[in-house]
């Protein structure tokens, strides 16, 4: 009981961090996300966040139907998003779902990100951690989205208003040439099997 209250509270302290930046004051903001975290239906285990989801879409060559029971992976503004520590990650997370919840059958870890848009491949180094957090998954669905600006910029951050947003990155200086330039980007759905 002790450990759930503490995680509780540790999380609601996250949040209002990781809000600061985006309100320029303490705020208790997300609340539908604050709520899955206090739940228990969404825990962070090393680098990565993890959640108990359903399928979005039916994927043929997967065999997933919409509604199959997945685990989500969510990525939290938390620093370097390094590759090894993303595969702990997942190890500890398979380990953790046995264990604990062993009646939640699933085969896939999902992540629907704009973070699966094959077209950052365009502004970003070969070695970048971002391609190769894409690269641990299949890539499938991709549609236009513009969540991007959300999490490079301020989190009102639209394509009306970014002109007046700094660029706080050399990737946010591309992201925006490539906006005003007309081009597009992407969220899409990425795939792991979870016996892989």
């Amino acid at each position: 009981m002790g450990r759930k209250i503490s995680y509780r509270i540790y999380i609601c302290v996250r949040n209002c961090q990781s809000n600061i930046n985006k309100k320029a004051g303490l705020y208790l903001g997300e609340l539908n996300w604050l709520k899955r975290h206090l739940s228990m239906k969404l825990f962070k285990l090393g680098r990565l966040q993890f959640a108990f989801g359903e399928a979005i879409c039916d994927l043929a060559e997967k065999n997933i139907k919409k509604g199959d029971n997945v685990i989500e992976v969510h990525i939290p503004a938390a620093g370097h998003l390094l590759k090894s520590e993303c595969e702990k990650s997942f190890d500890m997370a398979k380990k953790f779902f046995k264990e604990f919840y062993p009646d939640y059958k699933y085969k896939y870890f999902t992540c629907h990100s704009w973070l699966m848009d094959s077209s950052l491949k365009n502004l970003l180094k070969k070695d970048s951690n971002m391609l190769m957090f894409q690269d641990l998954f299949e890539v499938f669905e991709p549609e236009e989205s513009y969540s991007i600006l959300r999490y490079v910029f301020k989190w009102n951050t639209t394509k009306e208003n970014l002109n007046s947003c700094v660029d706080a990155s050399s990737f946010a200086r591309k992201v925006k040439e490539r906006i005003n330039d007309g081009g597009k980007f992407y969220d899409a759905l990425g795939v792991i099997e979870a016996n892989s």
